[in-house]
This record gives C-alpha cells, structure tokens and sequence, in this order.
C-alpha cells in the first residue's frame, strides 16, 4: 500500500491488487493455467493463441502462450518429480513382501 501525502489518500498499486507483481507474463494465475489448457489441447501455439482469443476474447501471442505452457509445464513436471520422489522413498522405509499365492 502507497500513501498519497497530497490527498491523504490510501494507494494499492494494481499489479498488487489483482495479485500478479511476482508473477511473470503479467497475468493472474488462473490466466496462464488456462492458456496452459489450451496450448496442451491445440496442434501448435498459434491454434491455442487463436482459440484463446475465440473463446476468452483476449488476444495473446503465440510465443507468449509458448512461455506460458513452457513456465506452467516446469512447475507441473517439478512438483510430480517431487511427489514421486516422495512415494519412492516411502516404499524404501517399508519393503513389501512377495505375496501369496
């Protein structure tokens, strides 16, 4: 928050305000999940620019959408490399036993 000594005013900048100012590409989380949707689910990055535009009426270019679908995918990949980690571990602290037939 920002205080305006001319006005006594209160100021919230906007990036802070719609929660993007430590997010890259400038827009909101749930934005570049979508635009990760779409570039997932169309041939190229330019189809996804082209549907994103059809279906959410924002235009965003095709290397953008790359970025995007690129920086949301290393997040994904980490997190699953992560979880799997996790549970191969896990199976290390209890062996199973063969079963019985």
């Amino acid at each position: 928050m920002l205080y305006n000594r001319n006005n006594s005013e209160t100021v919230i900048p906007k990036d802070e305000f719609i929660e993007i100012a430590n997010l890259p590409f400038k827009m909101t989380k749930a934005m570049m999940t979508e635009t990760a949707f779409y570039a997932q689910n169309q041939s190229s990055f330019k189809s996804a620019s082209e549907m994103i535009e059809r279906a959410l009426g924002l235009e965003i270019d095709s290397e953008t959408v790359r970025k995007v679908s690129e920086h949301v995918g290393e997040k994904v990949n980490s997190s699953d490399v992560s979880k799997a980690n996790e549970a191969y571990e896990c199976t290390l602290c209890f062996p199973m036993k063969p079963a019985a037939f």
